[in-house]
């Protein structure tokens, strides 16, 4: 599923939606002034391989939105010196994550130039291969991530740094 890289101020909302057997990325929404709304879905890769580095979720270049209750997994790359990633935020602009989960991906959540907050998020990773397995990773020094996970007791989130 691609979703553009036009410019132009418009919106997508994107639910109740299955993306599986694909290549590269699950879902791609880019382009500044682009805002979607991705909601109760499921995304699965292919698991671990050294064919290609998926990406789940992605939204990047430009666009924001936000990302509620959906389920990524199976996201891995075996191979060396690139990490595949559940849910990827690419020079976006502001993306909320909410909800859900991202299991057995090698990195489940990743921020790159990106802001945003998650929470009530349940994360867990791929055991091994590639490069490593990752949780949330943020990079670069203006992102004002806010990320909680789940500890059994919704009324007790604790942050995840």
């Amino acid at each position: 599923m691609f979703g553009g890289t036009s410019t132009t101020a418009f919106s997508l909302e994107v639910g109740d939606t299955r993306v599986l057997d694909f290549q590269k990325n699950g879902t791609v929404f880019t382009g500044a002034g682009y805002t979607v709304n991705v909601h109760d879905c499921t995304v699965t890769g292919t698991g671990p391989t050294a064919l290609i580095a998926q990406n789940g979720i992605q939204i990047s270049s430009g666009a924001g939105g936000s990302v509620s209750n959906c389920a990524v997994s199976g996201i891995a790359y075996t191979g060396p010196s690139v990490v595949a990633v559940g849910q990827l935020f690419f020079a976006s602009g502001t993306v909320n994550v909410s909800g859900g989960s991202v299991t057995g991906c090698q990195a489940a959540t990743y921020y790159i130039d990106a802001n945003g907050t998650m929470t009530n998020t349940s994360t867990s990773t791929a055991t091994s291969g590639g490069v490593g397995a990752f949780g949330i990773l943020s990079y670069n020094s203006s992102s004002s991530i806010v990320a909680q996970v789940r500890t059994g007791d919704p009324a007790h989130p604790h942050p995840v740094a």
